[in-house]
């Protein structure tokens, strides 16, 4: 594209978000909310409740509670079978991950982990994945024996864990030591560190697969790494104790947030280039993108709430 018109193109979005704004509002819950993630039909946001040891469900429509299923103690992450008819819930507090049945709204199961685990994904719906944050690894469980069938040693204190769409990687952020684990899936083994800011937290792919962003939360930061050449490319400044990222459906843009400025930074990922940094008035957290790119379900840790932010 001419370069030229490019910089047209990027100050016209520029003004788009500038002009266009953004709302909000929302419910608070009866808990504090630690994660969330939408349901695979996008009708119900499934939201950890940190302290109640409950995954709580919400309309997404109204924000009004639909069912409450008991957990383990602290849950604090989601992951979801591709049917949606499963989540797979990490508990802090108790060293197990919780199997919820959404159909019937119950716990079927709870694996016990000699761990402290804090984050998880599905490989295939036969694989779940949980970052170990005492032992430094990413264990490798197999659902239906619902047994560890192998451990991958990483960096310091894993978090955040991203599957790349053609299942050739998984990356683990690791915010002890600065960097990102690459995983080759065939052999289930470490190939290689990509060096992040600091304490590198959240990680999300684009639905291409062909960048990751890696939030740094004590850098104030985030790193785009190319995959095809598993390579760093750049580094973004955002605002204050950025936590977690989301990406637009169409791969165009990456939404901070911001819980020490109390905003929410837009990335144009074309342009690896700021486009705003929205004033939000509440310390946000964990988010979760609607399927049509428009709105942001946003965990409020000032009131315990879960607000609707509305994009342009």
């Amino acid at each position: 594209m001419n370069r030229k018109l490019s910089v047209l193109l990027l100050w016209i979005t520029i003004f788009c978000f500038l002009s266009c704004g953004v709302s909000w509002g929302g419910t608070i819950l009866d808990g504090t909310p630690s994660n969330l993630s939408l349901s695979t039909d996008g009708n119900t946001l499934l939201v950890t409740l940190f302290d109640s040891n409950v995954l709580s469900l919400l309309d997404v429509d109204t924000l009004s509670e639909k069912a409450q299923v008991e957990t383990g103690m602290g849950p604090q992450s989601i992951a979801l079978s591709s049917d949606g008819s499963t989540a797979y819930v990490v508990n802090y507090r108790s060293n197990s991950v919780s199997v919820i049945d959404l159909l019937n709204f119950s716990e079927t199961a709870e694996i016990a982990l000699e761990a402290l685990p804090q984050n998880a994904a599905l490989f295939d719906d036969q694989t779940l994945l949980v970052s170990d944050w005492i032992n430094n690894s990413l264990l490798i469980i197999d659902i239906a024996s619902q047994q560890i069938t192998k451990q991958v040693q990483v960096g310091t204190a894993p978090y955040g864990i991203a599957v790349s769409p053609d299942k050739k990687y998984v990356f683990v952020a690791n915010s002890g030591s600065a960097s990102l684990s690459v995983i080759d899936t065939t052999a289930w083994s470490e190939i290689k560190k990509i060096p992040t800011g600091q304490a590198p937290w959240d990680i999300k792919i684009t639905p291409s697969g062909n960048l990751a962003v890696v939030v740094n939360s004590e850098s104030n930061t985030i790193t785009i790494v190319d995959i095809p050449n598993l390579n760093a490319v750049d580094s973004i400044s955002v605002g204050e104790w950025p936590w977690f990222v989301e990406i637009s459906p169409d791969g165009k843009y990456a939404y901070v947030s911001n819980n020490g400025s109390r905003s929410l930074s837009i990335i144009d990922l074309e342009e690896t280039t700021v486009l705003q940094e929205i004033n939000l008035d509440f310390k946000p957290w964990a988010m979760a993108i609607s399927p049509e790119g428009n709105k942001l379900f946003v965990i409020n840790n000032d009131e315990a709430s879960i607000e609707v932010v509305n994009l342009p």
